[in-house]
């Protein structure tokens, strides 16, 4: 799994970015030493609420 959805190419630059950004953001407002945090939890968010990723497609498997 991944962030953007798989198979996408524009899905995998907007998650990439998204990670990269929410990494390096994140130490404004929580100690550098927690910087994963936040894109873990937004990882988390948006595979709970999209499994399929922000640019995937429904899918059915199995």
């Amino acid at each position: 799994m991944e962030l953007g959805g798989l198979g996408t190419a524009f899905g995998a630059l907007a998650g990439s970015l998204i990670i990269g950004m929410s990494t390096e953001v994140s130490t404004l407002w929580i100690s550098p030493e927690l910087k994963f945090v936040v894109p873990l939890a937004a990882l988390i968010l948006v595979l709970l609420l999209r499994p399929q990723g922000l640019f995937g497609i429904k899918a059915r498997v199995g």
